[in-house]
């Protein structure tokens, strides 16, 4: 009988396949054509655990997480091409388990020190202030941002409206907007399509570019990214009493200890709210 598991296709083919499943924006699929760019060349069932430390050695230029998050794709691409595809691959859970994953640290603790704010602002474009404005009163991530529609905001119930499509959870949710995120959006929301009109490696590129010129008069700020302002969000809302349910709609977290990981809260925080609860006027 002749054997159906020579067939093997390489991860490029499974990889664009699966990229193809997201909108452009998407840094699943941003991801999806990383694997490809570095792996693509190899037979799905030729990969072994050197493909992957050299791919890990490519990109040791990123942080842990970001290594994680590109490795976790390859694992994803291939147990879709199983699972719904139906195709006949190695589910390569051997070659994942013999290969040392970069340390990724505990949870985030940069916060926003005093006159970083007012140094980016100083040397960001519009549409970066716009961003700027909507990442540290919505927490959105970049991705999500960059893919938002116009129509998607609804400044009358003050909800922004992420799609399923957009969000790195493949869950939709619908996004509170504070009365400072109202009037950000309000100038552009009325001329429709695109909010920022930026692919996510354009708007990183603009950051790099304002934080590196901030940064010029304010050296702190080389340490400082973007999705610092995400956790700066959420520590804020965390600080004024919100509940961590409350916070997950805004955040979009699937899993609560993800979420705990972005909300730091300072020792000024905590007395501060101490100090309410109490009754005492500073």
């Amino acid at each position: 009988m002749i054997s159906l598991k020579l067939f093997s296709p390489t991860i490029r083919e499974l990889a664009d396949r699966y990229a193809a499943a997201f909108p452009r924006p998407h840094q699943t699929g941003y991801r999806a054509r990383t694997v490809a760019q570095h792996l693509g060349h190899i037979r799905i069932g030729r990969l072994t655990p050197e493909h992957l430390r050299d791919f890990l050695k490519a990109r040791g230029h990123l942080s842990a997480q970001s290594i994680a998050h590109e490795v976790n794709c390859l694992k994803a691409i291939v147990r879709t091409a199983r699972q719904q595809w139906g195709l006949d691959i190695p589910d390569h859970k051997d070659t994942f388990s013999r290969i040392a994953m970069p340390t990724i640290d505990g949870a985030r603790e940069r916060r926003l020190l005093p006159g970083e704010w007012q140094a980016l602002w100083a040397e960001a474009s519009e549409r970066m202030r716009l961003s700027m404005v909507v990442a540290l009163e919505t927490g959105v991530r970049r991705g999500e941002m960059c893919a938002i529609q116009c129509e998607w905001v609804d400044l009358s119930a003050r909800t922004m409206r992420l799609t399923k499509e957009v969000t790195k959870t493949k869950r939709g949710r619908l996004v509170p907007l504070s009365i400072s995120a109202v009037e950000a959006l309000r100038p552009y929301v009325q001329q429709g399509g695109s909010l920022l009109h930026m692919t996510p490696n354009a708007h990183r590129l603009s950051w790099h570019r304002t934080r590196d010129r901030a940064a010029v008069g304010m050296p702190s700020l080389r340490e400082f990214h973007w999705h610092d302002l995400r956790h700066e969000c959420l520590s804020r809302l965390a600080a004024a009493g919100w509940t961590p349910a409350m916070l997950r709609v805004v955040s979009g977290h699937a899993d609560w200890r993800m979420l705990q990981r972005y909300v730091n809260l300072r020792a000024e925080d905590v007395l501060a709210k101490m100090d309410e609860v109490r009754g005492v006027v500073t």
